[in-house]
């Protein structure tokens, strides 16, 4: 018998008894209802239960059939879901920070060249030229300006806390520093180009906190191998080295000198600081030789014309052969080595050491090349090139009255022999005073031609 007429079989047999009872069919009724209530949710828990195992994988079959009809109707209609990374925003610093500015030269010039070839070359802010000096062009990273001022007509405009480093017609390396609420400095990034500019790669993080107004400096030895000079008024700074061509840095040491610096190998490196060697009775250069880990003082030779002494970056064409600038209040003098920095000599013979001696370009280990601007002092400035092919023990004249114009006040003339015969020096325009003029030789310096550089 179902549940239902079994229900309807008790109440006929209650209703003879309602009657004399009436109170008793009621509550018999009420206490049917409880029971069926009960009853339903017992077996419904049951059947829950039951079931229980089945929910899991109906959710995830459910799932499944979404994501599936999300990617079937995405690539029926080419369909893509756009996915931006953050981007690092530069937060207001304090006032008295660096600011952005642009390179010295003016709008239209470059401030400073290194030629790689007869016709590519590079300049500071990362212009590139190909047509051997007469145009350049903007090559940097797009990231490297984010966050700049718009300037009109100003093409070389650069980050605070920037440097750049060039190898060759391929490699070039930029450094930019990212500010933070609390400091003007919260972390530097390097980027890096192997193909001249046209893909760049941004380097991990690099920490540094400082104020600013402290210069970065820039150097690899080769493609690999680099160093980053980073000041460390707050502290974060120090000397970071590179190993896989500036992808990755680490902390080679927190006690290097934080002035402007070279390798001459990998593991030997030198470094000089103008503010502390002005004015001295004695001239040297910071030297370390276990990666830069450690540095200790290596005093130079007494400078033939005298001292009150500052040091210029010492320049090496190889690990053993180098020279270094010595510059005096009676004149310069230039040393050599030919044992990687342990002893050093002096160049007395070279022509204008004393007076104006400006430039010098030191080709190889026997090839240099001294451009040396004599007279002045309210007279007419006679420019000579110099060539030395024995290391600097003897000198001979190539050409005078070269027409390179410039007077210590503007600026020197930055000479650069890519081989016995072609050579470029940059100048300050003399008709203007401002801009820039390059200077080219094809015979060896013997006659001159000069470009009007244009950034464009």
């Amino acid at each position: 018998m179902d549940d239902l007429n079994l229900r309807l079989e008790f109440r006929r047999a209650l209703d003879p008894l309602a009657p004399a009872a009436p109170w008793l069919a009621p509550r018999v009724r009420e206490a049917l209802r409880r029971e069926r209530r009960s009853s339903w949710v017992q077996r419904t828990r049951r059947r829950s239960t039951d079931l229980g195992w089945l929910l899991p994988l109906v959710a995830a079959l459910l799932a499944g059939a979404i994501i599936a009809s999300l990617l079937f109707g995405a690539h029926a209609l080419h369909f893509s879901i756009p996915v931006f990374p953050p981007q690092r925003q530069a937060p207001a610093a304090a006032s008295n920070c660096p600011t952005w500015g642009y390179i010295p030269g003016g709008a239209n010039a470059p401030a400073s060249i290194k030629m790689t070839s007869l016709t590519v070359g590079w300049a500071a802010g990362d212009l590139r030229t190909t047509d051997g000096g007469a145009h350049w062009h903007d090559v940097s990273p797009p990231e490297l300006r984010i966050g700049a001022p718009y300037l009109p007509g100003q093409q070389t405009i650069y980050p605070p806390a920037y440097a750049d480093f060039f190898l060759d017609s391929n490699h070039a390396w930029l450094v930019r520093s990212y500010a933070q609420s609390t400091w003007c400095v919260d972390h530097l990034s390097v980027f890096s180009t192997e193909d001249g500019g046209r893909n760049w790669r941004r380097s991990s993080d690099i920490p540094a906190s400082f104020s600013g107004g402290q210069k970065l400096f820039l150097y690899f030895l080769d493609s690999q191998h680099g160093w980053l000079f980073v000041p460390s008024d707050v502290g974060g700074g120090g000397l970071y080295a590179t190993q896989n061509g500036g992808r990755d840095w680490r902390l080679a040491s927190r006690a290097a000198p934080m002035c402007a610096g070279m390798f001459s190998s990998p593991t030997t490196g030198w470094s000089t600081c103008d503010t502390a060697n002005s004015g001295s009775t004695s001239a040297g250069l910071q030297v370390t030789r276990d990666v830069g880990a450690t540095w200790s003082w290596q005093e130079l030779p007494k400078p033939p014309h005298g001292c009150g002494c500052s040091t210029d970056i010492p320049v090496f064409v190889d690990p053993q052969h180098g020279a270094v600038r010595v510059f005096g209040y009676s004149g310069e003098d230039v040393f050599v080595t030919s044992d990687g920095g342990i002893t050093w000599r002096s160049l007395a013979s070279v022509p204008g050491q004393g007076s104006y001696s400006t430039s010098i370009d030191f080709a190889d280990a026997k090839d240099f090349w001294d451009l040396a601007s004599l007279g002045g002092k309210g007279g007419p400035l006679d420019v000579r090139l110099y060539h030395s092919s024995d290391g600097g023990a003897s000198w001979q004249l190539v050409q005078k009255d070269i027409p390179v114009a410039f007077s210590l006040g503007q600026g020197g003339g930055q000479l650069q022999f890519l081989d016995p015969l072609h050579a470029f020096v940059l100048q300050v325009n003399p008709q203007t005073g401002t801009g820039m003029q390059i200077v080219v030789t094809s015979d060896g310096g013997h006659t001159w031609t000069v470009l009007e550089p244009q950034i464009s």
